[in-house]
């Protein structure tokens, strides 16, 4: 079953992605050089989640990465790393992919 990437009208957004280079438990080191990536959607969220210790968090916001239409194309998330949306931090919580016959767009919750 075939399935259209999201369309470019619905990925008007573009955010800086900061990879996460240590953790130790203190502070956290991130990349000074961010990744631009384009074509991406960010929507403002007020979800709740569960983490590893079943604590709720409240999730700030969720971003869609389309697997044809957004770029730097094959771009990896990982979580704890950052992103910045319209001079706002938010730290990456969880990724999820979502598939059809092969991955169609990734779902990242933001906190």
């Amino acid at each position: 079953m075939y399935v259209a990437p999201i369309p470019l009208h619905l990925l008007p957004h573009t955010v800086e992605l900061y990879r996460l280079k240590s953790d130790d438990r203190w502070d956290n080191e991130y990349s000074d050089k961010p990744i631009r990536v384009d074509n991406v959607r960010f929507e403002y969220s007020t979800k709740l989640i569960k983490d590893k210790t079943g604590s709720e968090i409240q999730l700030k916001g969720m971003l869609y990465y389309d697997n044809v239409n957004s770029k730097p194309k094959d771009t990896i998330f990982n979580v704890s790393d950052k992103i910045k949306f319209n001079e706002n931090e938010y730290t990456i919580m969880f990724i999820q992919p979502i598939l059809a016959i092969k991955p169609h767009h990734i779902e990242i919750g933001l906190i």
